[in-house]
Order: structure tokens, then C-alpha cells, then sequence
């Protein structure tokens, strides 16, 4: 027969038990104080970004309202500077100009505008057969043309004397958008 095994009872020591259940409990809030810092940092960082977001929101309302209460300003100074979109409407105008204060007219510009300071021109050179009085004329008429122009110079070569037929060549400036390109 068989001989009934001996059972081995084995008493766990209460301290022990205790002392592995405080040590999990331990492990698991360190665990979750690394997670909370986390966590924390995150809001933090969100709560940020939230801050800088609100203030740029301000910032475009407020940039919303300078733009709709200047608007007409801006398109009047901007109109004054042709683009590269907008010059051949400044040509047409221009040549209209010319057209009635002159006999023979010419012109010749630049494509590629230069730099003045924050500005850009375009060179332009007038070459026109006309007297004296409409020259003047057009003079005055450029000053009042809705573009910003500038007369560097005036060529005359006048065999009719200050009242008679001339030939004048003129050096202009015709300032342009910056940039001097399509909208």
C-alpha cells in the first residue's frame, strides 16, 4: 500500500506578506507620481501653446480691424505703384498723356526695376518733338497723373528758338510696387 504523503505546511510570516504587499504599493505610487509628472508637463505645455494661440487670435483680430479701417489708404498708396500686373495700364496712361502735349513721341523703359532705398523705379527715357508751352503742359500733366514719377533730366536740342519745335529727350523715374510683381 501506499503510504499517504506527509503534507508540508508551510506558514508564510504575516510581516513578510505585509512587507511585499507595502513594497507593491510603493512600486505602483512611484509608478504613478512618473506618470502624473508627465502628465503635468503636458498640461503645462498645453496650457501654454492655448496662452499664445489666444494672443495671436487677438493679434489677427486686431491686425482684421487696422486692415478694414486703413483699407481705402492702402489702396490709393498702392495704386500710386504700379505692379508688374498693373504697368500696362500705367503705359496707357502714360502715353495718353504724352500723346497730347507732343507732335512725335518714344519711349523706352526698363523691365528689370532698380533698387532706391526701400523703393524700386523703372528707368525712362521720353524722346518727344513738341514746343516749349507743351512741354511745360506736359510737365504739369505728369505731376498730376496718379503714379509717382520723377523727372531726372531734360535733353533739348531747340532749333526754333524758345518758342519753336524742339526735340526732348527726358530721363525719368516711374516707381513701382516692392515687390514689382503680380498680385
Amino acid at each position: 500500500m501506499e503510504q499517504p504523503k506527509k503534507q508540508i505546511n508551510r506558514k508564510t510570516n504575516p510581516a513578510y506578506l505585509l512587507g511585499a504587499v507595502f513594497a507593491a504599493i510603493v512600486a505602483i505610487n512611484i509608478l504613478f507620481i512618473m506618470l502624473f509628472q508627465s502628465e503635468v508637463k503636458t498640461y503645462r505645455l498645453l496650457n501654454e501653446e492655448k496662452k499664445t494661440l489666444d494672443q495671436d487670435q487677438m493679434i489677427i483680430a486686431a491686425s482684421a480691424d487696422i486692415l478694414e479701417k486703413y483699407q481705402n489708404e492702402i489702396d490709393v498708396i498702392s495704386g500710386v505703384f504700379p505692379s508688374e500686373e498693373t504697368f500696362p495700364e500705367f503705359i496707357q496712361a502714360f502715353e495718353n498723356t504724352v500723346k497730347g502735349h507732343a507732335d512725335e513721341y518714344q519711349f523706352r523703359f526698363s523691365s528689370t526695376p532698380q533698387p532706391e532705398g526701400d523703393k524700386l523705379y523703372l528707368p525712362m527715357t521720353l524722346s518727344l518733338k513738341t514746343d516749349m508751352t507743351r512741354l511745360l503742359l506736359l510737365f504739369e500733366a505728369l505731376e498730376h497723373m496718379p503714379y509717382m514719377t520723377h523727372i531726372l533730366g531734360v535733353a533739348a536740342k531747340n532749333s526754333g528758338g524758345l518758342s519753336g519745335q524742339g526735340q526732348y529727350d527726358i530721363g525719368l523715374k516711374v516707381y513701382v510696387q516692392n515687390p514689382f510683381s503680380a498680385k
